[in-house]
């Protein structure tokens, strides 16, 4: 007789706590569940009486087996799926020649490499959560013998020990990055990353104060150090090279991303600092955001401490002072140029610049520097002092402080001028340089005494009897900023080494041209009419204005600078400054030209036709995303602000064409 399946003591699950129940798991298979039949057995049969009958699988009712075997039937099917969509991605890559699959990160598209691992340890460190481990000893904080805490953020982290709360400033990459990094993975050949990099070296590099921020010699040395500057580099090279516009793209894709990941890291390295300032000396549309962000990466690991250990004795530290003064210069020039106020201050390493020139193994290249840091001292106590509020006039207390910032410039130029030296490739250009600085200095102070004047309120009300339309003050300022901006100009035209040397100079002095230049333009287009004749008429009387403005004058040089610019972009990339800075500035001719002609001027006050011939062929077509003022620039704003409307104006032209590249 056949033996009923047993429910064993293994079986059974542990009484209930209250009435006696038991509760215990069926070993009914599943055909005779469904037929809610007894379930028997034979014994030494593993198949009941009913599934040997019908010749059915025997199979143990158990939802957790059933579980088990659905479960690893879904993942044999979604890894045979995988297997087949990396061999299909595999054959796309290798037909269309790009790095195999393996280069890509499985958080990333395929249009993003993978991060070198400097990156990925900066993206792990930036996006983690906020830690409360403690450390059991603290890393020596200095050598104050005091034991004094003087830093608040310091007293916070020997209070908790957190390590968060720690900057570690000497952190340095643990391994070489040059096996990960973006050249490896095929995004540039290694050939025309290195003559990229050689273009960087003998255009740019010099230029930099003969290669203050780059001491590497050699690609591979650059990759060792810092995929960050490498990048940045290899971007500016291509920047600087005509036809290397996917370089460009390529290599910047790789520096913008590397700085967005490492925004919020709290370890940096010197090359990192050397690669944001780089960028910001020449990338446009990122200089305003690399400046603020390489000043305080200097800071937050120490390079402002340097300087006092320098004086003290410790030749070691110059480069690093040098590094902290580049960020002050890079920081200043783009604050000053979007009238902002500067992130970095003025401490004992800036005010006391002259020490630093006692240092030992100062070269030419740190006097050039100290002078820049010299300069923008002068500018930054204007500019604390008169502000940036363009519908602010300057009053009789404004100009005695004007003069002042006046004399404090020309006392610049008389003692470091002679501390520029002339070099070999560079010819004169290290000392015209500074000449070209001088003359845009007061440029910049004395444009200021425009600041409040409406020019139709002033010829309209003029009147025999009336107050003079500008006072004496007004005039004298207003004629030394026309004669600076001309200067600026002249000189660029007229210099030799200086104009040779031009394709490679960071961005900043273009803007002293394209703003010089519109800022006489816009004096011609106000004040030409008037100021030409040197008064205004109404019946027989004549109130003198009193402005040098040399319409005719103003016309040759700005055409003639647009096209010393025009030639320049020639030798560079297409996505460089140089080319939208000439366009803009002729299609500022050519709306001055047409002004010009729609209005009534007096016969010795009209550009002669011919003029306006020749002019004709260097002018673009219009076009309206192309314009210079696209960003509300027009001939009557004369604020004579600290800021040039680098944003609006300059480049108005990269953001109509997607400069940016998506970020």
């Amino acid at each position: 007789m056949p033996m009923k399946r047993q429910r064993s003591d293994e079986d059974e699950i542990a009484k209930g706590p209250s009435k006696g129940l038991r509760l215990t798991r069926s070993r009914v298979c599943m055909e005779c569940k469904k037929q809610k039949t007894k379930c028997e057995t034979k014994q030494g049969e593993v198949s009941c009486n009913r599934c040997i009958h019908h010749n059915l699988e025997c199979v143990s009712y158990d939802i957790s087996q059933k579980f088990i075997q659905e479960d690893s039937s879904w993942k044999a099917q979604t890894t045979a799926d995988i297997a087949l969509l990396r061999a299909a991605v595999n054959h796309l890559l290798q037909h269309t020649n790009q790095p195999g699959l393996r280069t890509f990160s499985s958080t990333q598209g395929v249009s993003s490499p993978l991060p070198s691992k400097e990156s990925q340890n900066v993206n792990l460190s930036s996006m983690a959560p906020m830690g409360m481990s403690r450390e059991n000893s603290l890393q020596p904080q200095g050598d104050d013998s005091s034991g004094l805490v003087t830093v608040p953020m310091r007293n916070l982290y020997e209070l908790t020990k957190l390590k968060n709360l720690r900057v570690n400033a000497g952190w340095e990459p643990r391994s070489s990055l040059i096996h990960d990094d973006f050249i490896s993975q095929g995004l540039i050949p290694l050939k025309e990353a290195e003559y990229l990099f050689d273009r960087f070296m003998n255009i740019n590099n010099r230029l930099l104060w003969d290669g203050i921020l780059l001491f590497h010699g050699t690609l591979d040395a650059v990759r060792r150090a810092s995929t960050l500057l490498a990048a940045v580099v290899i971007a500016i090279g291509a920047l600087h090279t005509p036809e290397k516009t996917e370089s460009f793209h390529q290599s910047y894709d790789v520096f913008v991303s590397l700085v967005c990941s490492s925004s919020l890291s709290r370890n940096h390295s010197l090359d990192d600092v050397r690669a944001l300032c780089i960028g910001a000396f020449y990338l446009a549309n990122l200089s305003w955001k690399l400046s603020g962000q390489a000043t305080r990466v200097a800071a937050e690991i120490g390079l402002h401490q340097s300087y006092k250990k320098l004086i003290q004795g410790d030749d070691t530290l110059r480069d690093r002072v040098c590094l902290w003064y580049a960020t002050y210069v890079c920081d200043h020039q783009f604050s000053i140029a979007h009238g902002r106020p500067p992130a970095a201050v003025d401490d004992d390493s800036i005010r006391n610049i002259e020490r630093f020139m006692h240092v030992k193994e100062v070269n030419h290249g740190d006097a050039r520097l100290a002078a820049q840091v010299a300069l923008f001292t002068v500018l930054t106590d204007a500019y604390v002092a008169f502000g940036n509020d363009s519908d602010r006039p300057l009053e009789g207390k404004d100009f005695d402080q004007l003069r002042v910032s006046n004399v404090a410039i020309d006392q610049w130029r008389l003692q470091w001028q002679p501390r520029s030296s002339d070099c070999v490739t560079l010819g004169s250009y290290p000392s015209k340089a500074l000449v070209l600085y001088y003359h845009f200095a007061r440029f910049q102070l004395n444009s200021l005494a425009l600041r409040g004047i409406n020019p139709s309120g002033v010829t309209s009300s003029s009147r025999v009897g009336s107050r003079h339309p500008l006072s004496l003050e007004h005039r004298e300022a207003v004629n030394a900023a026309i004669a600076a901006a001309t200067s600026t100009l002249t000189l660029v035209l007229e210099d030799d080494d200086l104009r040779r040397a031009f394709p490679g100079v960071p961005i900043f002095t273009y803007t002293m041209v394209a703003f010089c230049a519109t800022f006489l333009l816009k004096m011609a287009a106000t004040w030409g009419k008037s100021s030409t004749q040197f008064g205004l008429e109404y019946g027989e009387d004549t109130i003198t204005i009193g402005l040098a403005v040399n319409t005719r004058h103003i016309v040759s040089l700005v055409q003639r600078s647009a096209d010393v610019l025009a030639n320049v972009a020639m030798s560079l990339n297409e996505r460089h400054l140089a080319k939208h800075i000439a366009t803009g500035m002729l299609e500022m001719l050519q709306q001055f030209c047409a002004l010009d002609e729609s209005e009534t001027r007096q016969p010795g006050d009209r550009i002669e036709g011919g003029d306006i011939d020749g002019l004709a062929a260097f002018l673009p077509e219009s076009n309206d995303n192309n314009a210079f003022w696209a960003g509300g620039y027009n001939l009557y704003d004369l604020g004579g602000t600290f800021g040039f409307g680098l944003d609006e104006a300059l480049l108005g032209q990269m953001a109509a064409d997607n400069f940016e590249l998506g970020i």
